[in-house]
């Protein structure tokens, strides 16, 4: 008998040597295109018998555009694994991108929905996603249909499923570093206790502040929460995932979670 993925042998019948009638192995790596042959040779009075069992922890989800989005399930929870780069929602109404920093203060004190690419430069969108206004992150439709903008508690569940001391309000210690992308690729040094553990890979897509300036591409994480009444921070210098209140004013990026 052998067992092979991908053209890697994971069983054989070395494996069965004396007293041993077990063999386990635990398969990771696997993807759509993943291709699982087994081979099995008997004879009479012998038998063999091959349980499988998986489960799934990695999808994705389309959003009206087109775009193709990694997702993750963690705990209980499916995440998005990559920030939010629609300019629809998903109704199909156009969300208006606002370059000028007037246009964008204004826009944002008349709770209209707005969007930007960080410095106005659509070579960011692939990576970082869009910063969108607290009127667009309040909307139920900003997110693909079936899923939508992630509330403390959620995020508080997510931190949760990391960290047992995790507590809302703050969040946790340790969840952040669990959280973020690996390396300096995207965050700048020292990207402190950066693991991605779970697939969550955490971009620093800065944000679009008070005065309507791009800022902390690099140096922070900062995603909508509660319908643009609060957010989840995670920065370079630290392992910490921290909820912050207000700010409202800001354009943030979005992670969104999957309807239960």
């Amino acid at each position: 008998m052998e067992i092979t993925l991908d053209g890697n042998v994971l069983i054989t019948y070395k494996d069965f040597k004396k007293n041993v009638s077990t063999v386990t192995r635990q398969i990771t790596g696997m993807t759509s295109s993943s291709v699982m042959n087994i081979t099995l040779e008997g004879s009479m009075g012998r038998f063999v018998v091959v349980t499988i069992s998986a489960s799934l922890k990695v999808s994705s989800v389309t959003d009206i555009e087109g775009n193709v989005y990694r997702t993750v399930k963690i705990g209980n929870q499916w995440w998005m694994a990559e920030n939010l780069k629609t300019t629809k929602f998903n109704d199909g109404t156009t969300i208006p991108e606002v370059m000028e920093n007037s246009e964008w203060l204004s826009v944002s004190a008349d709770h209209l929905p707005a969007f930007s690419w960080y410095d106005n430069n659509s070579e960011n969108k692939d990576i970082y996603g869009g910063l969108y206004n607290w009127t667009a992150a309040g909307n139920d439709k900003l997110c693909p249909t079936g899923w939508h903008i992630p509330d403390s508690h959620e995020y508080l569940e997510l931190c949760l499923s990391i960290d047992p001391d995790a507590a809302i309000g703050y969040f946790s210690e340790i969840a952040g570093g669990v959280l973020k992308e690996k390396g300096l690729a995207h965050w700048i040094s020292p990207n402190t206790g950066a693991t991605d553990e779970f697939g969550f890979t955490a971009l620093p897509g800065g944000v679009r502040d008070a005065n309507a300036a791009f800022i902390n591409l690099g140096n922070e994480g900062s995603f909508w929460s509660d319908n643009g009444l609060s957010s989840c921070n995670m920065s370079y210098e630290n392992s910490v995932a921290k909820f912050i209140e207000g700010g409202n004013e800001y354009g943030r990026s979005v992670r969104c979670i999957k309807d239960y």
